[in-house]
């Protein structure tokens, strides 16, 4: 949400948080209204890109034709083992500074 707030303050872009509230068993039918009004789609987990959540949701809106011309993109945390020092955690997991980041970069803005 902070991210939200500094792309709509600092670069007068909208953005929106999409959180399911299910996401075993998973549907993207259910927010596909949603992620089909955005030209760009930010994908932000903290588990791994690999095999992640983030890869179903892409998966999904794929296979149902629902990305068409919207560019998407996926920001997870480096692949290395989280810390378990919560002042490192906080650096290694996404935060709003690694969101504002990828979703400039997103829209060609970085």
């Amino acid at each position: 949400l902070e991210a939200c707030e500094r792309l709509f303050e600092e670069h007068d872009l909208i953005a929106q948080v999409v959180l399911p509230m299910q996401i075993f068993p998973f549907s993207v039918a259910s927010i596909a209204d949603c992620l089909s009004a955005a030209p760009n789609l930010l994908i932000v987990e903290e588990g791994q890109k690999f095999a992640g959540f983030g890869a179903e949701v892409l998966s999904q809106m794929s296979e149902q034709g629902l990305l068409g011309e919207i560019r998407a993109r996926r920001l997870a945390p480096p692949e290395f083992c989280i810390p378990s020092a919560g002042h490192l955690e906080k650096e290694y997991l996404p935060n709003a500074d690694s969101v504002v980041q990828a979703a400039l970069a997103l829209m060609g803005q970085a």
